[in-house]
């Protein structure tokens, strides 16, 4: 079993990674806007979080990753100035061009990023960790489907001017 799982542990840890990121694109799609701008943040962070690693390779894998997620918020409520005076398809079209900047950026900035080589990581996150976070995420989502925020996304996807004239600030 252990050979079986050393072939196909990496296969499984970039699923559960992209199950992440399917998450932070449903967040999006709950709430009626088709939007694939998390991915452009999530690699702001990602190599944010590296080259922090690799400067203080001490610091615990949580507090990168509150670190990483407090630069993807910052970046999503810079770009969200400009981005939520589109609507429809052609917001969608703004966060497909958002991400193809960013991959111009990731693969020229080599002193960054590294180039097309990337940049290695001291430190890997565990497999139950991943696993963790992933629960972790999935309880979040669970509880906020029937809070009064997963109930205005709801109504929102539905109905945005209904929502509006109910009182709830659309653009929030």
């Amino acid at each position: 079993m252990s050979h079986f799982w050393a072939l196909y542990q990496t296969n499984v840890e970039f699923a559960l990674v992209g199950c992440v990121f399917a998450l932070s694109i449903y967040v999006g799609l709950w709430s009626g806007v088709l939007s694939v701008a998390p991915i452009a943040f999530a690699s702001v962070s990602a190599f944010a979080i590296a080259r922090i690693a690799t400067d203080h390779p001490t610091w615990s894998l949580y507090v990168l990753l509150i670190i990483g997620m407090v630069i993807g918020a910052v970046c999503a409520y810079i770009t969200s100035f400009i981005f939520l005076r589109l609507s429809s398809h052609y917001l969608a079209l703004a966060t497909i061009a958002l991400v193809l900047i960013s991959r111009v950026f990731a693969l020229n900035f080599t002193s960054i990023t590294g180039g097309m080589i990337g940049v290695g990581l001291v430190r890997s996150i565990s497999f139950l960790q991943l696993v963790l976070i992933l629960v972790v995420l999935g309880v979040v989502f669970q509880r906020l489907r029937k809070s009064r925020f997963g109930l205005t996304l709801d109504a929102l996807r539905e109905q945005p001017e209904v929502t509006s004239s109910l009182g709830v600030d659309v653009l929030k």
